[in-house]
């Protein structure tokens, strides 16, 4: 348990740097539109370089050296950051963001390897907690007001430092399995249709994650609160209530019966996020509500809210699934990394061009193509999904056998 917090630090809880141009935003450092995208945009195109390298390196290392070169990145990233200067602060950026990818891949497998099949979700919830937890420390630095640029360098790097310096305490907690060969192409049983292999399942998953609005919400909820004609004061405090509505979710699927599966999470909560995305998008466009700005603004608010505090429990189940879908320990890794980096690559196109989309025309149209790429895959999501994925999980039998919830394969 210890182990698998400590990995989750060093790796999970890193994602509130994702937050600093929400942040910076608000305290008006003199930043333009350009600076703050770029900040956005530099630690998921770090996290996109690690995550597309850790496979090589597992190849010549552990899993465990992966967890160091995570710790180690992300030291030097941070200390980086502490340069006073913008273009320093954007490198380290991205080298924390290289080791944060590595981490990424790597700590669910150390979570994979330390735990059971019954203990697994609970320990994803509670990464998911920590991932949640990290939003509300970022939303809590646009409170101090008046603070000098490198005060909120130091503020922003310190959680960073300090999960370092617990993860080279605890490392040795971590105890690897012997490491398999390599096969030189993997493939799994039923893959005959690309459509309904595992890799294709583990892709649309992190595709659904990035498009449903994670990003977005990290990098921008301030932006889009004042957007929605919010005082900024008022931002600054809606930003820190939807990492706590994430967590009470978080905690109530947590203590749900043992019958509802991780399929029904993943299916249930997607849809749920998808009816409260719809309803913002459709507040947006209705027009008569003009006539009643502050309506209008409360309502978005209401729905935007909604969506970033269910979405976790669905993502998080996603997450979970996808460290059972393998058959074979390298096959996990290259699965993880590869659908992570997809959504490392979404993250970054996505967080780049949503201020530019938001300034050119209106909340309704920066939010409409993740809205259309999510409704797809969440159809694609609730086709793939086998139905008995709870039960093979339990008996220990790779998810992959018997693939898709309609056995189209067959």
């Amino acid at each position: 348990m210890k182990i698998a917090i400590v990995v989750a630090l060093i790796s999970i809880f890193q994602i509130y740097h994702q937050a600093a141009a929400s942040a910076l935003s608000l305290l008006h450092f003199g930043l333009t539109n350009f600076q703050l995208s770029l900040i956005s945009a530099t630690f998921p195109l770090g996290k996109l370089v690690g995550t597309l390298s850790v496979v090589s390196l597992y190849k010549s290392f552990t899993n465990r050296h992966c967890l160091d070169f995570n710790a180690h990145l992300l030291f030097a990233g941070c200390a980086l950051q502490l340069l006073p200067s913008y273009i320093f602060f954007c490198l380290g950026r991205f080298i924390a963001g290289i080791g944060v990818g590595i981490g990424f891949v790597s700590a669910p497998i150390c979570i994979k390897d330390m735990t059971s099949y019954h203990e697994r979700p609970k320990i994803f919830f509670l990464a998911a907690v920590i991932f949640s937890g990290s939003a509300v420390f970022s939303s809590i630095l646009p409170f101090f007001k008046g603070i000098h640029y490198m005060t909120f360098c130091f503020l922003m790097t310190l959680p960073s430092f300090g999960a370092c310096v617990l993860y080279y305490k605890y490392r040795d907690l971590y105890i690897e399995p012997i490491k398999e060969e390599f096969e030189d192409e993997y493939v799994e049983s039923m893959s005959t249709y690309v459509l309904f292999n595992p890799r294709f399942l583990a892709y649309t998953l992190m595709v659904i994650n990035a498009t449903i609005g994670v990003p977005v919400i990290l990098s921008y909820s301030s932006v889009i609160f004042n957007h929605l004609n919010i005082p900024p004061h008022k931002s600054a405090v809606l930003s820190m209530l939807y990492p706590l509505v994430q967590v009470f979710c978080l905690y109530v699927a947590s203590q749900m019966d043992k019958s509802v599966t991780r399929r029904m999470m993943v299916i249930v909560g997607f849809g749920i996020c998808l009816a409260a995305f719809f309803a913002l998008m459709l507040t947006q466009a209705f027009s008569t509500l003009d006539a009643s700005p502050e309506f209008k603004a409360m309502a978005s608010a209401f729905w935007f809210i909604i969506l970033a505090g269910i979405m976790a429990v669905p993502c998080n189940s996603g997450l979970c699934i996808i460290s059972e879908l393998f058959t074979s320990r390298y096959a996990l890794f290259r699965g993880v990394a590869y659908s992570r980096a997809i959504f490392w690559f979404l993250s970054a196109v996505i967080t780049s061009t949503f201020l530019p989309m938001l300034d050119a025309g209106s909340l309704f149209t920066a939010l409409l193509p993740s809205f259309v790429i999510s409704l797809i895959c969440y159809v694609y999501i609730c086709m793939l999904l086998p139905d008995d994925l709870e039960h093979r999980g339990v008996l220990g039998s790779p998810i992959a056998s018997s693939y898709g919830a309609l056995n189209i394969m067959y």
